[in-house]
């Protein structure tokens, strides 16, 4: 079928992913990515909690690169944290957990998705998934705080229902469209230029689970 669909706002695109139930939903996000924008490069990178809650082959064959995990006693990872660092346009972490956050915000870099995120120097959005009464925290306050100043970009969290408790919650990691949404503007802010603007191309292949 053709279909006439936007750009994505920038070419190459890392989603790095820690260890919440939420990675669970990144199958999802690259199926609503392909089909929703064109122009882009797609890459993901798990840390090893992440592998717990979803497969490195699904993000693969969704994401149509290889999936980047944790090595971290092999030489080659130090080469691939600077080679993804250093081809990102911009990065995504989603989702971003309270140990994540407080990794990020202390300079702490123990594994690929943190050195990666320590050392790539675009543009980086963080969607958090919380648990329930994280954000009275003091310590996540000032962490969130500290990557605010340090110049990441802090999606809102989204309602949603508690997978530990089956409770309505407001600390879900918010849907991939508002993730979208929030780095077009994040990007805008920083004086780059959204390529939704830019005159859209044809895509002629239909995605399928083949």
């Amino acid at each position: 079928m053709m279909t006439d669909l936007p750009m994505f706002p920038v070419r190459r695109l890392l989603i790095c992913a820690s260890g919440g139930i939420s990675s669970s939903l990144l199958p999802g996000w690259l199926c609503w990515l392909h089909m929703s924008f064109n122009d882009f490069t797609v890459r993901v990178a798990l840390t090893k909690a992440a592998q717990q809650f979803v497969t490195p082959r699904a993000l693969a064959v969704l994401s149509r690169h290889e999936t980047f995990l944790d090595t971290a006693v092999s030489n080659s990872a130090a080469v691939t944290h600077v080679e993804l660092a250093e081809w990102a346009e911009a990065v995504v972490v989603a989702p971003a957990t309270v140990n994540l956050i407080g990794k990020l915000a202390n300079g702490i870099a123990d594994d690929l998705v943190t050195t990666v995120l320590a050392t790539a120097r675009c543009p980086i959005v963080i969607a958090p998934s919380l648990p329930s009464g994280a954000t009275d925290n003091p310590a996540l306050r000032r962490n969130l705080a500290t990557l605010r100043a340090d110049g990441y970009g802090i999606v809102p969290t989204a309602n949603g229902i508690s997978a530990s408790s089956g409770e309505s919650t407001t600390h879900c990691m918010a849907h991939a469209p508002s993730v979208v949404a929030y780095l077009r503007r994040h990007l805008t802010s920083l004086g780059y230029v959204s390529r939704f603007d830019e005159p859209t191309r044809t895509n002629t292949s239909d995605l399928t689970g083949a």
